[in-house]
């Protein structure tokens, strides 16, 4: 056991996620990061193992096993972060502790770098967590995992990878940075090629041919009237087109003949890739295109999910919560896409996402508030306990 750890959890947290700032690891290249917390765990009561990704990369799963048989409670983290962007103050790479005033006037710590909020601080909160855990095996049952995933800024790779491995869980908690939040749903996603099929002709006839671009005109200038299912929790998605290109890359004077679309879809309970491809065939019949039209799906595709958060897991850690931080738990449905969506709606696992305090995930200056590691921790650690065994022996 890492006796800092256990006697200053929030101390050993901020040593690992200094640590793990100073490690580049976007989307592609989270090996390094994979290896660091490969390293940690084999140094604890954990088993670490690495699964492959099939790309190079890996996904690190590590077991703990209690005194005897019993329930299965999942850790899981991305250890990828995205590439930096322009503005930042400080080096993305070097930690940098500041005291600032907040918007209530109020003196805080915080910690700048890439990734202090999303979300190295609950995988610096995931290796304490083990290490203040080897040697206690025998005050629970069950078995405690954490899994360390790569590429959910991307296309969860390492997610599925770990299903597809067959790993299970009885529940899962996702130490995203959700502090204000606990996060029990969200939309899926899908991406697809659109592609308008027109007739080629000499670009001073055009009568001649069918332009697939303006045909492709039509189809995106009606995206919004093709009817979406709506959510009393998720809302009407709408398709996004996120990219057009049409005819060849050289001047032509050439009617074009081709022409591709990229959009994206999020999905609410009830629709998937079937309904939607269904809707956009029945809606293109209606249109009356000259040419005609194919769709083909992509790569990313998230299933939406939804738990219940009146299930007694999520009972059992609204207790927890309100012991530690003296209020009820507010729960929300997130707006995009993670690996929860994975976990959740492909493994059947119960997610329930709750992590770290900080802002400007995706932005320069990207910070966490140093003060909420401990105020995490204290829920991991009590809801380990009583989800487990018996909770008593920590108090």
């Amino acid at each position: 056991m890492n006796q800092t750890a256990m006697t200053d959890p929030q101390k050993r947290a901020l040593e690992h996620l200094e640590n793990l700032i100073r490690i580049p690891s976007a989307s592609g290249n989270e090996n390094a990061l994979a290896d660091y917390c490969f390293d940690a765990l084999e140094k604890t009561d954990f088993t670490p193992r690495r699964i492959e990704t099939g790309d190079g990369r890996y996904t690190v799963y590590a077991e703990m096993q209690g005194a005897k048989k019993g329930k299965t409670l999942m850790f899981a983290g991305h250890i990828d972060t995205v590439p930096v962007v322009e503005g930042w103050e400080t080096d993305p790479f070097e930690p940098v502790r500041k005291e600032v005033k907040n918007e209530s006037g109020v003196m805080e710590e915080r910690l700048y770098g890439l990734g202090a909020n999303d979300m190295k601080p609950g995988v610096a909160l995931m290796l304490t967590l083990a290490e203040a855990l080897t040697g206690q095996s025998e005050k629970f049952s069950g078995v405690i995992s954490m899994a360390f995933l790569p590429d959910e800024e991307a296309y969860s790779v390492g997610a599925r990878a770990l299903i597809k491995s067959g790993v299970k869980a009885d529940f899962c908690i996702m130490a995203e940075p959700t502090y204000k939040y606990i996060y029990i749903g969200g939309p899926g996603k899908m991406l697809f090629s659109a592609r308008t099929h027109g007739k080629a002709a000499h670009g001073a006839r055009p009568q001649e041919g069918i332009n697939a671009i303006v045909e492709m005109g039509s189809f995106l200038a009606s995206l919004e009237n093709i009817p979406v299912q709506n959510d009393p929790e998720m809302g009407k998605q709408s398709f996004v087109p996120f990219r057009v290109k049409g005819g060849p890359d050289h001047y032509s004077l050439s009617i074009p003949e081709e022409c591709e679309c990229v959009v994206s879809k999020q999905l609410v309970p009830g629709e998937h890739r079937e309904s939607i491809f269904q809707a956009l065939e029945r809606h293109v019949s209606a249109l009356g295109l000259r040419g005609s039209m194919t769709f083909e799906i992509g790569q990313p595709y998230y299933l939406p999910y939804r738990e219940d958060e009146h299930s007694p897991a999520f009972k059992l850690f609204e207790t927890v919560y309100r012991q530690r931080l003296g209020r009820t738990p507010p729960y929300k449905i997130g707006s995009s896409v993670s690996d929860a969506n994975c976990l959740s709606a492909e493994a059947g696992i119960p997610v329930l996402t709750f992590g770290a305090d900080g802002y400007g995930s995706h932005q320069k200056n990207e910070y966490m508030k140093i003060e909420s590691l401990s105020y995490v921790f204290d829920i991991y650690m009590r809801f380990t306990f009583e989800f487990l065994g018996d909770f008593s022996a920590q108090a």
